[in-house]
């Protein structure tokens, strides 16, 4: 999940995540592309709910550079390891069925 200044869409997108029934071990790779709002305090905030369900990895710079989403998107699978991808930015939630 690459994100960039995305505090006020988190929270809805964190609830979706943990809203889903499944049951097998996934992974959520996150890359911060330098943003200048409290967003990384907010992956912090619901970090500790969304370690019941995933395996959280973190990255990320603070640079004032942005780098773009594609990149971010890179850099997050490239620190991943499960077997499957999904990919989810930081406006989206999934919705359950």
């Amino acid at each position: 999940m690459p994100i960039r200044n995305a505090s006020q869409w988190l929270p809805d997108t964190f609830k979706s995540l943990i809203e889903q029934n499944f049951t097998e071990t996934m992974e959520l790779s996150l890359y911060n592309d330098g943003s200048t709002d409290n967003s990384i305090d907010i992956v912090h905030e619901w970090e500790p709910l969304l370690t019941s369900m995933y395996k959280i990895i973190i990255n990320g710079h603070k640079e004032e550079k942005v780098r773009g989403a594609g990149y971010c998107r890179n850099r997050a699978i490239d620190a991943s390891a499960e077997r499957f991808l999904c990919l989810l930015d930081a406006v989206n939630i999934y919705l359950q069925k």
